[in-house]
């Protein structure tokens, strides 16, 4: 798993739960709008995750190393075709799973800015 996507999911959660923590110790009466409104803030991290820089063509951040060796090969032999297809197969790869991982903190953050007030509550009369 990359650091981006590890550091993203931590700062979701970290952003729940501050949420949650100002939603009962600082409200006078909790009743889960304000984590609600939390999801909207998670909404906006997804599409920031459109404007994070993970790398282009001249960068190496997404590619495993024996594949990075691999084109290196492939560039010295001058077959620069093979290594554009093998550099393009893993460049849309990692492209396509940002796109899955974006669209997971999208649903996320619309469940919980949709439903969060139902959630906090079910978890308030649970405890």
């Amino acid at each position: 798993m990359n650091k981006k996507y590890i550091l993203l999911i931590i700062t979701s959660l970290v952003s729940l739960l501050m949420c949650a923590v100002t939603e009962l110790y600082y409200l006078d009466n909790p009743d889960g709008t304000f984590f609600a409104r939390s999801g909207a803030l998670i909404v906006i991290l997804g599409t920031l995750i459109n404007f994070i820089d993970f790398g282009n063509l001249n960068t190496k951040k997404y590619l495993p190393d024996d594949v990075n060796s691999q084109i290196r090969t492939y560039i010295e032999n001058k077959e620069g075709e093979k290594a554009f297809q093998l550099h393009w197969k893993f460049e849309q790869e990692f492209r396509d799973n940002l796109i899955k991982f974006q669209g997971y903190v999208f649903i996320l953050g619309t469940l919980i800015w949709g439903f969060g007030d139902l959630f906090f509550c079910a978890v308030l009369s649970c405890t």
